[in-house]
């Protein structure tokens, strides 16, 4: 049986905060049946740390030094964008090297603070995080994956380090948690991997402290649509980072006098020929990037979000695009906006016609998504996100059968 308290103690980690954990943890804190622990390398945004009622950082200089976001990090990430991925022995030394410092940080860490955790929430990626996490507590760890490694590409095309990472958290966490429908697994199932854990969907749902919502009608002649998300520099290769380069597709929306917005970082030398378009067209609209949620108050502006992603000309799984699904989606409709998809996406696609939020269009169509626009109901999609951002993808709503699985997996880890 789980041990009667007043609070339970989770504790998050994850190499990197991000959005999705702040949401959850916030909503953790306000059923006042949980306290949140955060546990990360790196100090992302003061958002993010404010949602946990304790942060832990590394601060350590050879794993941030490292880190893809820092000058070395970062010339090592594009040099590994360089090279194929079955050979970059250079590039696998590194990882095993940072990894063992990972591992040995984090694990004495975990080791220190398990007496006041009840379970622990392990994020990927990379796999060292929730590895480390399981190899080092007594506590039950669940692996929250927010994508598949072995999926993305292949596991024939993981380093052989990611590869066994990625099984041992597959085999030996208490539970998984994931944004994907459980039959995503048999793909390692049939590969010879033995998951029994119990599984438990939890998408990236919307935060009402993020709403924002603005009446609008649509004009023909004044139609905006917004992408935010990752969006790659179309100097990366094509075959790692097509998915998320957007210059082909966008082209295609303002040709059509339609206004085009897309957030990126603030470098214009990375981003040159968004920032050059930008300057000779004037439906192409280049935005520094805003945190959330002046993000979505700013969006809240516009007409549509988009989910356009074209993994045609990547080497991706074609199972990785079906269910690709950011955190992009729960962003548009905290926004108020109702989503264009890729219907090669079929996981955005299944939400998006559930619950009639938006619209899908084949990417051969892009040169006439004006019509497919004129076609629609848009005061119809509008009311139809209002109802879904307040009731099926409410994280307030949904935090209850989080916790109930906590508890499930608590009382299992105990009996």
């Amino acid at each position: 049986m789980v041990e009667t308290k007043k609070q339970l103690t989770v504790a998050f980690v994850q190499s990197t905060p991000s959005i999705r954990i702040y949401k959850l943890a916030l909503a953790l804190k306000k059923t006042g049946k949980y306290k949140t622990i955060l546990l990360s390398e790196n100090n992302k945004t003061k958002i993010i740390t404010e949602a946990f009622n304790r942060v832990i950082f590394l601060n350590n200089s050879i794993t941030t030094t490292l880190h893809r976001r820092n000058k070395l990090g970062k010339f090592l990430y594009k040099l590994y964008r360089l090279i194929p991925l079955n050979i970059p022995l250079l590039l696998n030394f590194l990882s095993k090297t940072r990894n063992r410092i990972i591992g040995i940080r984090f694990g004495n860490i975990i080791k220190t603070i398990e007496k006041e955790v009840d379970l622990f929430h392990a994020v990927t990626e990379p796999n060292i995080i929730p590895a480390t996490t399981i190899k080092n507590s007594s506590k039950p760890v669940i692996y929250d994956v927010y994508d598949f490694s072995g999926i993305r590409y292949g596991v024939e095309k993981l380093n052989t380090n990611e590869l066994k990472l990625e099984k041992f958290c597959l085999e030996n966490s208490d539970a998984i948690s994931m944004k994907f429908p459980e039959w995503i697994l048999e793909y390692y199932r049939n590969l010879g991997y033995k998951i029994n854990c119990p599984v438990f969907n939890l998408i990236d749902y919307c935060l009402p402290d993020f709403f924002s919502f603005k009446e609008k009608k649509i004009d023909r002649n004044n139609i905006h649509i917004v992408y935010s998300g990752g969006l790659s520099p179309s100097s990366h290769p094509v075959k790692y980072c097509g998915n998320n380069q957007y210059f082909d597709i966008l082209q295609q929306i303002i040709k059509q006098k339609i206004y085009f917005h897309i957030y990126v970082p603030p470098d214009k030398k990375l981003y040159s020929d968004y920032y050059e378009l930008g300057k000779k067209n004037k439906y192409l609209i280049v935005h520094s990037y805003k945190s959330q949620p002046e993000l979505q108050k700013e969006m809240s502006n516009y007409h549509f979000g988009c989910c356009l992603n074209d993994f045609s000309k990547t080497e991706h799984t074609k199972l990785f695009e079906e269910t690709s699904f950011g955190n992009k989606t729960s962003t548009y409709l905290e926004a108020g906006l109702p989503i264009i998809v890729n219907e090669k996406l079929k996981l955005n696609t299944e939400y998006i016609e559930k619950y009639n939020i938006g619209f899908k269009i084949n990417l051969k169509d892009l040169p006439k998504i004006i019509q497919k626009i004129d076609k629609v109901n848009y005061q119809e999609l509008k009311n139809n996100v209002k109802m879904v951002r307040q009731g099926p993808f409410n994280i307030y709503k949904n935090i209850e059968k989080l916790t109930n699985f906590y508890d499930k997996i608590i009382s299992n880890h105990n009996s």
